[in-house]
């Protein structure tokens, strides 16, 4: 089995690596997943969201699929995948408060020619504070990223470990995810990728593994800085800095070999997030597509079965006015529609467990629903319910879902304000109202429940059925299903509920309707 290693480099980095745990999640994605995240701003919001969604992953998947726990699913597709982080999961290369450029780098000469040669004095650049990230300035993250490095932290030692493992005849395959733009990522990208090859090379290391890239175009614009003299990213100079960078691209990969294969995605015209934010805990970009097209090209490379190309893949539309499943590539070329597939599945199972995990959270439910057929067919009837009533697994799965959920209702919002097209999934149906742009980080605000008339009506609403196919069954095709089946497998207490309740809900799952 081969080790995935993703490393997110920059806030847009932690973006698409959110998209890519909540991707493997439902099931687009590799079997496992080690996942590490590198930003010189550690209390951005865009790399605490990404842990966020790693923690509940984690514990969802900890409370359900650990062996001998007495509610546990052993088998079926329900966050079947393995998530973990890269040694603490984030390196910051200059920790320290008010690091600045010439502290790093003094050394390049005692009357700072040499400094004063590559970098501008003052604020702007030598004395700039690198604790809430390189604002936009490449060339000087580079630099910083560069002399981390060369201490040689744990994070580094942890990749190399996880490197060796090739060694043995393990393939191993690593992926870089980062942005053209901006500034820790735009810096990080280029630097790490060459700093990876280079532990390989010197290791003798290359039949088993594969270095792969994902490097995000601009996508999205935000609001000029309320100070015209701030010292920040601002969305004019994004294509300016896109152009020189892919420049830069062009001449490294004619000199150097360092991608096994690298996925440009990019959007036009781009989202407009209507705010502005430089950095620190407040700049938690909402989802946007695009990191669903990233994400998509991850599973992709990191499909065992998947053998690098060494060509450099450009994500493509068929219009530029509206966006469907056809615009999303699968990450298995045999199952063309796997997105559309595990999407739809996970957002009817959201359904479904709002009408059903109120349920299970009221006190003596048991006892009144111990004679329906669902109940005894769901083997609930075995559950030793006074011993452990199984609270902190409905919790767990419960904002695990929620956390996901919001994610793919946050980019159809976006979608919608832009009026784009959308034929995508529709999370209407699991959304209290409209969406709030004056809170525009966080625009979305779910239902906590739905009752047996909301899922009914809006079941059947969440996707569309694929290519103009007969309506997908609405939700008395599940109810039917868990009244007089059940699937087979290791299951233990709540495990057989959950395991049915999500094996049904497959939009595979057409015959039988009542």
């Amino acid at each position: 089995m081969s080790k995935n290693i993703v490393i997110g480099i920059g806030g847009t980095g932690a973006k698409v690596v959110e998209a890519i745990l909540h991707a493997t999640a439902i099931g687009l994605g590799p079997s496992n997943l080690t996942v590490g995240l590198v930003d010189q701003d550690q209390s951005n919001g865009n790399v605490s969201r990404t842990r966020e969604a790693l923690q509940l992953i984690n514990r969802a998947r900890k409370q359900w699929r650990t062996s001998g726990s007495p509610h546990f699913i052993g088998d079926g597709d329900l966050l079947k995948a393995r998530v973990d982080a890269l040694g603490s999961g984030l390196w910051v290369p200059h920790p320290e408060t008010k690091a600045s450029l010439v502290q790093l780098l003094g050394h390049l000469g005692k009357d700072g020619a040499a400094l004063d040669l590559l970098f501008a004095q003052g604020p702007l650049e030598q004395q700039m504070r690198l604790d809430e990230g390189y604002r936009g300035r490449a060339h000087i993250g580079s630099a910083a990223i560069t002399s981390a490095a060369a201490d040689s932290p744990k994070f580094w030692r942890d990749l190399e470990e996880e490197i060796a493992n090739a060694k043995g005849g393990d393939e191993v395959r690593i992926l870089l995810v980062g942005s053209v733009f901006g500034g820790t990522g735009a810096a990080g990208f280029p630097t790490i990728s060459r700093l990876v090859r280079r532990i390989i090379d010197l290791a003798g290391l290359d039949r088993n593994i594969h270095v792969g890239g994902i490097l995000m175009l601009p996508y999205f614009r935000f609001s000029a800085p309320e100070d015209v003299d701030a010292n920040v990213a601002r969305t004019e100079d994004l294509l300016p800095q896109t152009r020189g960078a892919l420049r830069y691209y062009h001449s490294l990969l004619e000199r150097e070999r360092i991608f096994d294969e690298l996925f440009l995605v990019g959007w036009n015209p781009p989202f407009d997030l209507g705010y502005h934010q430089p950095g620190t805990g407040e700049q938690r970009n909402p989802a946007l597509l695009p990191e669903v097209l990233a994400a998509l090209g991850a599973a992709r490379f990191l499909t065992s079965s998947h053998a690098p190309t060494g060509e450099i893949l450009v994500s493509a539309r068929e219009s530029a006015n509206r966006v469907g499943w056809s615009d999303l590539p699968s990450p298995n070329a045999k199952f063309p529609d796997l997105p559309y597939e595990m999407v739809a599945r996970h957002l009817r199972f959201a359904a479904a467990w709002k009408l059903w995990q109120p349920i299970l959270r009221r006190e003596k439910w048991k006892d009144e629903y111990s004679s329906h057929n669902w109940f005894k067919k769901q083997r609930l009837t075995e559950v030793d319910f006074s011993n452990e009533p199984g609270s902190a697994n409905l919790a767990s799965l419960d904002d695990y879902l929620d956390a996901s959920v919001n994610w793919l209702a946050t980019m159809k919002a976006y979608a919608d304000r832009q009026d784009l097209g959308w034929s995508l999934w529709n999370t209407d149906p699991l959304v209290d109202g409209e969406a709030n742009f004056d809170s525009p980080t966080n625009p979305v605000r779910l239902r906590t429940q739905l009752s047996d008339g909301d899922l009914h009506s809006g079941y059947a609403k969440l996707v569309d059925s694929l290519g103009g196919a007969e309506p997908l069954s609405d939700a008395s095709h599940l109810h039917y299903r868990m009244n007089t089946d059940a699937v087979s497998g290791q299951f233990e207490g709540l495990g057989q509920f959950i395991g049915s309740l999500h094996d049904f809900c497959s939009v595979r799952e057409q015959k039988g309707a009542l």
